[in-house]
């Protein structure tokens, strides 16, 4: 069907149910991952999982016995006022998804862009229409990250247009309580979006009900759960709220990996859609997915998506949740569209993404970036080092509080990382040894100096004389840049109990100097290297071609070695600038250029 470009209204049930990317609402992205909790959220999507795959592989392989006319699946809009009454079909998730029930349910909202239904055995008790009001409006009017903008029109604006199967320009939302079999303690599902009602319920029945026995509602709409969810109290209302968000955006992906590219579509992995539904929370304004699971992870396969445990799904929301929260840090927001829309698929769909989108940056080159920024988060130390998301924890490390460490035969899985921190000791050494030509290490030193990173050679020695006084401490990140095999790698570090004279150190530049910045040209940032062999002060500033000052990079006393300097441009016009370094009578300057 071709993208609509009118806004949608969504209609709101609320009751006890789950699917298509079934969510589970979470606690705080801050809470403990030991706390103990009697009733904590569930990431669901392998519960429909069997049944979307069934639906998806039947409507492939006859691609006729499904119209995709906006006409055949309903000629005119719902109509829906406050007080209007349906029975919606909703899936039992406690009787393995495999059958469904009534849900009888009145319209209690009708706002811009959405119908909201609540289930008519939970009004009063876990849903009043205050909290109803407070959807529409979190829905229609205000987000916690855009006082102008509902989580429809963020949604839109970030991610597409939504599909428009019932002649409706609104959405529907029930909120219920999902029979997730929830009984008191435990996880429960928080939310679904399921596509088989965007398929006309005659043609599921006429053609796939041999396979499954569910039933299609002829419309947009999705699930928001109300129990144990408490939409009358503050963090209810908060869960609901980010559930909505999360489950318009599966809507809006569905209609392009599914309506749009008709054929050359792709479904995209759970990886890709569930990304991209964890960010639409996070870019709404509402938490983080419980970054502590990713934090005690990060050697896994970026792109997988497990199935078989509930919590491993909920490490896999957590890693998406933070690589995609990176990604809209360091390439906007607006590559989501081209995301969402991509034929392709992992890889290939975030560069087409970022190709269409007009960013220079690419997955090879994010990925060591994404794993500084997990253990650095300093965008002052280059942009590329951070996020814009504030108060991500650190990714968790091995320690050794001396430098005389070692370890052998260590995998690192696809596209992940390890991360090892030493503190303590002096004129730190180390040897990472690997036969993986897809292995890399970088070492990240922190202390009373500039941060900086330095790439570590593999199968060399590395040597760091200034380990134990300038830098306190070294984390090293290994990292693997495959995507199809694991590396694995040994290492041995040494150093010193006691401080000796490290100005003999070959590390020790014998001259200053100021080296051609990299890349050149560039945009909007690059970096600048300096050498000094003695302790001084420095001064680097960038200037435009009248010699006016644009930038003051360094002005401070800096130990002696080489120096890196982060220099983002994306303040300034395009064009022809100089740098210049001045240390003790030693001054020098160079010119390179900003190509936006």
């Amino acid at each position: 069907m071709p993208k609509s470009t009118k806004h949608r209204l969504f209609v709101i049930v609320v009751f006890s149910l789950g699917y298509f990317s079934i969510f589970f609402a979470q606690p705080s992205s801050n809470s403990s991952a030991s706390a103990p909790s009697t009733i904590y959220p569930l990431p669901g999507s392998h519960l429909l999982w069997k049944q979307e795959q069934q639906l998806h592989s039947y409507i492939r392989l006859h691609p006729s016995a499904f119209t995709k006319n906006t006409a055949f699946y309903k000629t005119s809009s719902w109509g829906f006022h406050v007080g209007s009454t349906k029975n919606w079909y909703a899936t039992d998730m406690a009787n393995n998804s495999d059958t469904e029930y009534i849900v009888p349910s009145t319209c209690r909202a009708v706002g811009t862009n959405c119908y909201i239904f609540v289930e008519d055995s939970n009004w009063g008790t876990r849903v009043t229409q205050a909290a109803v009001d407070s959807i529409q409006h979190a829905f229609d009017l205000r987000t916690p990250a855009n006082p102008s903008k509902g989580i429809f029109q963020m949604d839109v604006d970030a991610f597409g247009n939504p599909p428009n199967v019932d002649n409706d320009p609104k959405i529907i939302i029930l909120i219920l309580n999902i029979r997730d079999g929830f009984n008191g303690s435990g996880g429960y599902v928080a939310g679904y979006f399921y596509d088989i009602n965007e398929y006309p319920d005659a043609e599921i029945q006429s053609y796939f009900y041999p396979i499954t026995n569910h039933h299609s509602n002829d419309a947009e709409i999705y699930y928001v759960d109300c129990n144990p969810a408490n939409l009358t109290t503050p963090a209810g209302f908060e869960d609901a709220s980010s559930t909505t968000a999360h489950e318009f955006q599966h809507m809006i992906h569905f209609n392009y990996t599914d309506f749009i590219n008709s054929k050359d579509s792709v479904t995209h992995s759970s990886f890709i859609n569930e990304g991209c539904s964890v960010l639409a929370e996070v870019n709404c304004g509402y938490p983080i997915y419980q970054q502590n699971l990713y934090e005690g992870e990060t050697n896994h396969y970026l792109f997988d998506w497990r199935t078989d445990s509930i919590n491993a799904v909920q490490k896999d929301y957590s890693r998406a949740a933070r690589y995609f929260t990176y990604l809209r840090d360091q390439a906007g927001i607006g590559v989501f569209k081209d995301i969402v829309s991509s034929i392709y698929d992992g890889v290939a769909c975030i560069d087409d993404a970022l190709t269409k989108f007009g960013s220079p940056l690419r997955f090879a080159g994010i990925l060591p970036d994404w794993f500084t920024a997990n253990i650095l988060n300093d965008t002052i130390v280059n942009p590329l080092y951070g996020y814009r998301y504030a108060g991500l924890a650190n990714v968790s490390t091995t320690s050794y509080s001396t430098p005389n460490n070692s370890g052998s035969n260590i995998s690192v899985e696809r596209y992940a990382a390890q991360y090892y921190t030493i503190t303590g000791g002096y004129h730190l050494k180390a040897t990472f040894t690997t036969s993986s030509s897809n292995l890399f290490v970088q070492a990240v030193e922190t202390g009373t100096g500039a941060s900086r990173v330095v790439a570590v050679p593999t199968n060399t020695q590395f040597s760091e004389p200034y380990y134990g006084t300038t830098y306190s401490k070294i984390n090293f990140i290994v990292y693997d840049t495959s995507g199809t095999s694991t590396a694995t790698f040994s290492f041995i570090t040494s150093g010193d109990s006691s401080p000796t004279d490290i100005a003999t150190s070959s590390n020790i530049p014998l001259q200053y100097g100021l080296n051609q910045n990299y890349p050149n040209p560039f945009n909007p940032t690059t970096i600048i290297q300096y050498q000094l062999p003695a302790q001084g002060f420095v001064t680097l500033k960038v200037y435009d071609i009248m010699g006016r000052e644009v930038a003051m990079l360094v002005n401070q006393k800096m130990s002696a070695g080489i120096h890196t300097v982060p220099f983002d441009g994306s303040h300034i016009s395009s064009g022809v600038y100089f740098y210049r370094m001045t240390a003790d009578t030693y001054t020098e300057t160079k010119k390179f250029v900003l190509l936006k």
